[in-house]
C-alpha cells in the first residue's frame, strides 16, 4: 500500500484508492466415530476423535452503484423548496436556549451486515440421521441480536453428537446451504434498515421547544430557474458493491484422550445479550459501580471460564503417539473415500467447489446522488417567448452600449493617466 505524503509541497495526502477485504473465519468442531473395523482394536483406549471444518468468509468491496430511487421533487418555474434528508445513521439536536445545532452520524452498513453474517453462522440447529449404528445430531446455541461488538466476527462452535464420514460430509453441504441463505438474508435486513427519508419543509412554524426541527436541519435549496420549463430532481441512493467467497479451508483431526482433555483451545463463550449496552464515555472513574476487571476475573473463574489447575489429573497418561497416527490415518482414510480430503490431507478440489460459493452483493452508503430532468413541454405562450426575447436583446443592446463608453473614455485625456508626450518644433 502506497505512503501518505503529507509534506508542504503537496497540500493533500496521496491516497491509495485499492481496498483491503475484510475476512472472518468461522470453524465448526465435530465428534466422529469412524465406522472402519480397523478402528475396534484400540476400543480398550479412552479414544476421542475431533474433527474440525475451517470455513473462511472474505467479502472484498467494489466500485459505487446507482442504487434504488429515493425520492423526486417537480419544481415550476422560479418554484425554491428546501429539502431535509434523515435516515437512521443520522439525527439532528436543535438547543433553543442557545440556538446551536449539530448533526450526528453514527453505525455503516459494512458492520451491520458483518455482524448480522457473523450471528447468523452460529443460529442454527443442524440433524442428519444415516442408517449406520450412530445418530448425527448437532445443535449450536446463538445469539441474533443487531448490536456491533467490536470482537463479537467470527468464532467457532461445537457440535454435539457423534458424526462418521456421511454424516460429516452431510453438514459441510448443509452448512454451505446455510450459509448462502443467510448471506441473501443480511444483504436484504440490510438495505431494509438503511432507508433514507428525503422530503420537504412547507412552513417555517415550529415548537421553540422540539429537539427535531426538520426547517433548521434542512441543508439543501433547489431551485428551478428556468421560465417555461419545469424540472425535476432524482435522488438515488449510491450503493458499493461487494464480491462474497465463502470458502472451506482446512479439514484437521484430532486425536485426544477423552477423559483428560485439556489440549483444545477454545474462545470464550458468548454471554446472553439483553440488547442493552453501556457506553464508556457515560461512566464516571468515582463510579463505583464501574467495571472492574477483578472482580470480573474472579466471576469468569466462578463460571469456569478460565482454566483450574484442579481440573488437570497428574495420574491420568494421554494416548500413545503409535495410537494417534493409526486412528489419524483411520479417520484420514474414511475422509479421502468420501472426497473431503486428499491422500496429504489438504481439502480436495471437490470439497472446495461443492462446500463453498462465490456471490455478489450491493450494500447502500449514506451517499445520495441528485440527477436533474428538465421537461420538454413548453408552459409559455408566444407572448412570453416574445417578451423574454426582447428582454434578451435589450440587456444585449445594454453591453453593447457598455462596451462603447468605455472604448470612448481609453482615448478621452480627462481619464488618461499621463498626458500625451508633446512634441517639440524648432
Amino acid at each position: 500500500m502506497k505512503n501518505t505524503s503529507t509534506d508542504q509541497k503537496g497540500c493533500c495526502p496521496t491516497l491509495d484508492p485499492k481496498q483491503l477485504c475484510e475476512v472472518m473465519h468461522f470453524n465448526y468442531r465435530l465428534n466422529y466415530r469412524p465406522e472402519s473395523e480397523t478402528f475396534r482394536e484400540f476400543a480398550n483406549f479412552p479414544v476421542g476423535i475431533e474433527v474440525k471444518f475451517s470455513f473462511t468468509y472474505k467479502r472484498c468491496p467494489g466500485g459505487l452503484l446507482q442504487g434504488d430511487l429515493v425520492y423526486t421533487n417537480t419544481l415550476l418555474p422560479g418554484e425554491i423548496v428546501r429539502l431535509f434528508t434523515s435516515d437512521r445513521r443520522t439525527t439532528f439536536t436543535l438547543d433553543t436556549s442557545t440556538a446551536a445545532a449539530n448533526r450526528n452520524v453514527q453505525s455503516s452498513e459494512e458492520s451491520f451486515q458483518a455482524q448480522q453474517m457473523s450471528d447468523s453462522m452460529f443460529d442454527f440447529t443442524s440433524k442428519d440421521s444415516q442408517n449406520s449404528s450412530y445418530t448425527n445430531k448437532a445443535h449450536v446455541d446463538g445469539h441474533g441480536d443487531a448490536g456491533v461488538d467490536i470482537l463479537g466476527f467470527g468464532g467457532e462452535a461445537n457440535m454435539s453428537g457423534n458424526f462418521n464420514s456421511s454424516g460429516t460430509s452431510s453438514f459441510a453441504n448443509e452448512l454451505n446451504q446455510h450459509a448462502q441463505s443467510k448471506q441473501n438474508e443480511t444483504a436484504m435486513s440490510t438495505r431494509k434498515a438503511s432507508s433514507v427519508s428525503v422530503g420537504e419543509v412547507q412552513t417555517r412554524a415550529h415548537t421553540e421547544t422540539s429537539s427535531e426541527d426538520h426547517y433548521e436541519s434542512s441543508s439543501r435549496e433547489f431551485k428551478n430557474p428556468n421560465h417555461c420549463h419545469a424540472i425535476t430532481f432524482l435522488f438515488y441512493q449510491i450503493d458499493k458493491s461487494y464480491t462474497i467467497t465463502f470458502s472451506l479451508d482446512a479439514i484437521t483431526i484430532r486425536v485426544y484422550n477423552s477423559q483428560l482433555d485439556n489440549a483444545r483451545i477454545s474462545p470464550t463463550p458468548f454471554t446472553p445479550s439483553d440488547g442493552i449496552g453501556i457506553l464508556s464515555t457515560h461512566v464516571l472513574a468515582t463510579d463505583a459501580q464501574k467495571f472492574s476487571p477483578a472482580a470480573d476475573a474472579t466471576t469468569n473463574a466462578a463460571r469456569g471460564l478460565f482454566i483450574n489447575p484442579a481440573f488437570f489429573n497428574q495420574e491420568q497418561q494421554p494416548l500413545p503417539q503409535a495410537v494417534i497416527q493409526k486412528v489419524t490415518d483411520i479417520v484420514k482414510n474414511e475422509l479421502v473415500q468420501v472426497g473431503l480430503l486428499n491422500k496429504d490431507g489438504s481439502v480436495s478440489d471437490s470439497a472446495q467447489k461443492q462446500y463453498g460459493f462465490s456471490s455478489s452483493m450491493a450494500l447502500p452508503t449514506p451517499g445520495i446522488m441528485v440527477k436533474g430532468c428538465i421537461d420538454d413541454c413548453d408552459i409559455c405562450e408566444d407572448d412570453v417567448h416574445q417578451a423574454l426575447k426582447l428582454d434578451l436583446e435589450n440587456k444585449q443592446l445594454q453591453n453593447q452600449l457598455l462596451k462603447r463608453q468605455i472604448d470612448l473614455l481609453d482615448k478621452s485625456q480627462e481619464y488618461r493617466c499621463c498626458p500625451e508626450a508633446t512634441v517639440e518644433t524648432e
